[in-house]
């Protein structure tokens, strides 16, 4: 075993660096974009596995209604928003929530209400999902202006007032 490459047993995910950003803030941070970050991780698995198993559970196909860029929506579509929209609602941590596929913003009602408003495309690039290209979840995350119950222009920013963004492939 001297010369054997050992495998590594520390491993990096996404909660342990998002957590270690976290304590090296100190007491300033509250531990809620780390909620949140874990609430989007989770989602993004959650819809992985439902574009694995689409064909299985007949979630291929249209859904017969178009998004706000007027791209028809897919089944799978419809799915990723409505497992976004409500896991982002459940974190606790959001205001609001901007989706492609919604019309409207979802303005979340007091009782859950947090300070962040989300920004997203839950399944970004499904119309290429027969041809086998990479797809997945881009978002956005701003804090709610100071003073702001939590509204619209509160997203209506520019992208270098994010407290993050990312890709789930």
């Amino acid at each position: 075993m001297s010369g054997e490459e050992q495998p590594n047993t520390d491993i990096i995910t996404l909660t342990r660096h998002v957590l270690s950003d976290q304590f090296s803030i100190g007491p300033a941070a509250t531990g809620d974009l780390t909620l949140l970050l874990t609430a989007i991780q989770t989602t993004s698995k959650f819809i992985a596995t439902n574009v694995r198993k689409a064909r299985l559970i007949n979630l291929v196909g249209l859904a017969g209604e178009t998004n706000v860029q007027g791209e028809e929506q897919k089944k799978l579509d419809v799915l990723s928003n409505d497992i976004m929209v409500n896991s982002l609602r459940a974190s606790g941590k959001c205001a609001v929530l901007v989706s492609e596929e919604l019309e409207e913003a979802v303005i979340i009602e007091d009782r859950y209400k947090g300070k962040y408003c989300v920004v997203f495309d839950p399944l970004d690039g499904s119309s290429n999902i027969d041809a086998g290209v990479n797809i997945g979840t881009i978002f956005g995350i701003y804090h709610i202006a100071p003073g702001s119950k939590g509204t619209v222009s509160d997203v209506l920013r520019p992208g270098s007032q994010m407290v993050a963004a990312g890709y789930t492939m």
